[in-house]
């Protein structure tokens, strides 16, 4: 028969739990630990419900709205400021005032266009009745005709003559009015722009 190992328990001060030593090698056998998880990687946070994901979307899409609209207001008054909003103002007024002075052009020379026709037209009709007079004496039936039709024409051309004349003349004042306050505003825009870069300085 094999020796029984002798096993004793010794309680000591420095191993405040039971010490197991046996008797035959003197080894401490030391008391079992439970085993525990070794995996210290982080676990994921738990995930949060579709109602509070909404929620705070929809927080976080009025909080970027509100900068956008407080940084939009900062940048006018500091347009407002510098002046540089005055500028901006000139130069649509200046893009508008180009249309108007566009259109006033184009109408001059339409009436440039009319009343050119209508001198010579009536030079024409003066030219044909003043070859018919030269004649009087030898006219045919169809001279006599076109006298006849030719001089009620000659008055009705004298009289779109004046009325031609009339809106030439009024076209040209609206033409070189627009274009004289087109010049004034972008000399005024240039002047603030000046101002503008002097001030910055």
């Amino acid at each position: 028969m094999q020796p029984r190992l002798g096993l004793s328990i010794i309680v000591c001060r420095t191993f405040p739990s039971p010490v197991i030593l046996c008797t035959q090698c003197r080894f401490k056998r030391l008391p079992q630990l439970r085993r525990t998880s070794t995996d210290n990687s982080p676990k994921p946070p738990p995930s949060l419900p579709s109602t509070q994901t909404s929620k705070l979307a929809e927080k976080a899409a009025e909080y970027i709205d509100t900068l956008q609209l407080r940084a939009l207001a900062a940048t006018q008054r500091l347009n407002d400021i510098t002046g540089y909003t005055s500028i901006e103002s000139l130069k649509q007024q200046i893009e508008k005032q180009e249309e108007t002075t566009k259109a006033a052009r184009d109408a001059l020379q339409n009436a440039k266009q009319a009343y050119s026709n209508a001198v010579t037209t009536r030079a024409e009709t003066q030219r044909e009745l003043t070859n018919l007079l030269n004649r009087k004496t030898s006219w045919t039936p169809d001279d006599l005709a076109r006298f006849t039709t030719l001089y009620p024409t000659d008055h009705e051309n004298e009289i779109l003559v004046q009325k031609t004349a009339e809106e030439l003349s009024l076209r040209e004042r609206e033409s070189e009015e627009a274009s004289t306050e087109l010049g004034r505003m972008i000399l005024s825009r240039y002047t603030a722009f000046f101002c503008l870069i002097v001030n910055a300085n």
